[in-house]
This record gives C-alpha cells, sequence and structure tokens, in this order.
C-alpha cells in the first residue's frame, strides 16, 4: 500500500493516476504524491524556483506542493494554499517539466489539477460551495487558452503583478466534479490509497 508523506493535512494522499505513453501508445500510470521536504531534490529545466517554494511549504499550516512523478521522475509539480476561511483553494503554480519538447507522457497538467480539484471538494466547506467559485487560479498569458479551451475554466480578469501581468481562472465545486468525472472517463480510474478511498 502506498504511503502517504506530506506537509499537513489538506492533501489527500498518493494517487495512482492513468496515463498514456506516446512512444508506443500503451498505458501505464504515474503517481500523484505530497511532496516531503526530505524528497531528493528537483531537478529538470523548471522556470518557478521550486526548491524555494518546498521550503515555505514546510513552514506553512495550508500550502501544499504536489509532484506527479513517472519511473522516478518529476515531470510536472503544483503549489496550492487553502483559504483562510477554507471556502477557497488557490492554485498558486503549476507546471510540466520542459527538458523533453516531444512529451512522451500524457496527460500531466490535467491530472495535478484534477489532484487540487479533488483537494478542494474534500476541504472547501463555504457557503453555497455548488455554485460559488472554489477554485482560484492564476495564470501566465501563454497558458491562458490552455485553461480556458481545454480546461474550460471560467476567466475572471488579469492581475498585475510584481512578476507581470497573469490572468484569474475560477471553477464551481459543481463544475469541478464534472472535469474530474470527464478525466476519468477520457483516461480511465485513478487509484487512491485506502485510507482515501471514500473520497
Amino acid at each position: 500500500m502506498l504511503q502517504s508523506r506530506n506537509f499537513n493535512d489538506f492533501n489527500i494522499g498518493h494517487v495512482k493516476v492513468p496515463i498514456t505513453l506516446n512512444s508506443n501508445s500503451k498505458n501505464d500510470y504515474a503517481i500523484l504524491m505530497p511532496i516531503n521536504e526530505s524528497d531528493e531534490p528537483i531537478t529538470g529545466n523548471w522556470s518557478f524556483h521550486w526548491e524555494v517554494d518546498i521550503r515555505k511549504s514546510a513552514k506553512s499550516e495550508k500550502r501544499v506542493l504536489v509532484k506527479f512523478e513517472y519511473e522516478k521522475k518529476v515531470l510536472g509539480l503544483v503549489n496550492y494554499i487553502i483559504g483562510e476561511n477554507r471556502n477557497t483553494l488557490v492554485v498558486e503554480h503549476l507546471e510540466t517539466e520542459q527538458n523533453v519538447q516531444d512529451r512522451l507522457v500524457e496527460p500531466i497538467g490535467k491530472w495535478l489539477l484534477w489532484y487540487c480539484y479533488r483537494v478542494g471538494i474534500k476541504f472547501c466547506l463555504g457557503k453555497d460551495v455548488e455554485n460559488n467559485p472554489m477554485i482560484f487560479l492564476f495564470s501566465k498569458p501563454k497558458a491562458f487558452n490552455y485553461y480556458k479551451e481545454k480546461i474550460g475554466m471560467t476567466y475572471k480578469n488579469s492581475i498585475r503583478l510584481e512578476q507581470g501581468e497573469v490572468y484569474a481562472f475560477t471553477d464551481s465545486r459543481s463544475r469541478a466534479k464534472e472535469y474530474i468525472q470527464s478525466l476519468i472517463t477520457q483516461y480511465g480510474q485513478p487509484i487512491l490509497n485506502e485510507a482515501q478511498q471514500d473520497l
């Protein structure tokens, strides 16, 4: 049985997710798991300073960093934080490893977002959570079409931050449930650890 290693309780532990290997069109499983400060250093070609964020997450009660790992190689990362009143989940950064131009594994970002949605459904308890925004995500300009067209999130507005302009997207709990089911229908049923089977 897969054992959970986590910073805090705002995660759903280790999850095996079905993937497609583009090199031979075969199917396999990758693992989504919260990162522990004692894990091996993150290597690869990343635009975000993930090692710094790991240290921040280790000191935070509500910030979590999750990795997508296949054959012991980290191919994707996401960090999120639960809102102060547990009404929302904010996806701060989501990135796939950039070394391989022709990606060998699909999907990566969609499963990382699936993990965030599952966490939001479990832990966000705000009023009228079914229809009010529950998930918030900030996207760089180059990923605008990905979240709007491929994920189907609702675009709200643009925000000027210190590192540049970003785009704010949201999703409700009901839409999050639809997204979760659509991914399962397309790629297959993830395998959760036993402690999370009732989610």
